[in-house]
């Protein structure tokens, strides 16, 4: 069977792209949902200024059992009410466009994942661009490059993450990679960049480089599936772009031949968000999602 035009895999990843926007449209509206309580929330400011709930957890007996339930007033399979009383399911987004800024010399990039970190600003991972202020002056652009954002809505900066892997663009002797998925939990930040098959985004992704920092971006290390790190200094080339299998997340693992061209799952991820540095999670994981 003769593979298929180049315009036929630009389409096919398009789609999955769309595919991965609308999983992120559905989470973010987590941000807009309805609600139901078991009990009243009693809630009071943080020192922070952030709002705290002193509701009791509920008991395992508040908890409705509504698998296959017969009651007309009772959704069959419903999600089942949270620890703390409170069940939230999606129901839909709204943007609001009328909040949204124009900067000059903003310079361009896509994807901008994006997570809260424990010291209170966001940190988002681009690619294909270059975001810094100086952009232009510096002249550097990046496969994949994290920035950090500060400040309130009307009154933001934007910074380079300047001890992160340069995966420089534009240069033919640089590999591909694709920065996505971004999470912090607790001080910890997690970032995964994939690797595409040539020096641009083209072809199914191979496999995942995670890098995890512990000093909020001052250093990233690379992980591999054995949890085993290892330092990676922002212009060390080799060790960036290193593809051995020791050195990877994942990597070109459970392939599928899919008109000629050879698919991956997980290779290439995001994270479920759960607030601020992964303070809402209701449990001890860290969730992970692709196409």
């Amino acid at each position: 069977m003769p593979a298929p035009s180049k315009e036929t895999g630009t389409k096919k990843y398009l789609n999955r792209l769309i595919q991965v926007l609308n999983i992120q449209i559905c989470l973010l509206g987590l941000l807009s949902c309805g609600q139901t309580t078991t009990s009243e929330p009693s809630t009071t400011p943080s020192p922070t200024g952030s709002v705290t709930d002193e509701r009791e957890p509920s008991s395992p007996t508040d908890t409705p059992d509504t698998t296959g339930s017969t009651d007309p007033g009772i959704e069959v399979n419903a999600l089942p009410v949270r620890k703390e009383g409170v069940t939230r399911i999606p129901v839909g987004v709204e943007f609001k466009n009328e909040t949204l800024r124009r900067v000059d010399n903003a310079g361009f990039g896509d994807n901008w994942t994006v997570t809260w970190t424990a010291d209170g600003n966001q940190m988002t991972s681009m690619s294909d661009g270059a975001w810094d202020p100086n952009w232009a002056v510096e002249g550097k652009t990046f496969h994949n490059m994290t920035y950090r954002i500060q400040g309130e809505p009307e009154s933001f900066t934007r910074s380079r993450v300047r001890g992160y892997p340069e995966f420089l663009y534009g240069d033919e002797d640089e590999p591909g990679w694709f920065g996505y998925g971004i999470v912090a939990i607790d001080d910890t930040i997690y970032s995964m960049v994939t690797k595409t098959p040539s020096v641009t985004f083209n072809g199914p992704f191979r496999g995942v480089k995670m890098l995890k920092s512990t000093d909020n971006g001052l250093s990233w290390y690379q992980v591999n599936k054995l949890g085993e790190t290892k330092l990676i200094a922002p212009t060390d080339k080799e060790a960036r772009n290193s593809i051995a299998a020791e050195d990877m997340f994942f990597w070109e693992e459970y392939g599928s031949d899919v008109n000629g061209f050879m698919y991956y799952p997980f290779a290439y991820v995001a994270f479920v968000q759960n607030g601020q540095a992964g303070r809402a999670s209701p449990d001890d994981y860290i969730y992970i999602y692709s196409p």
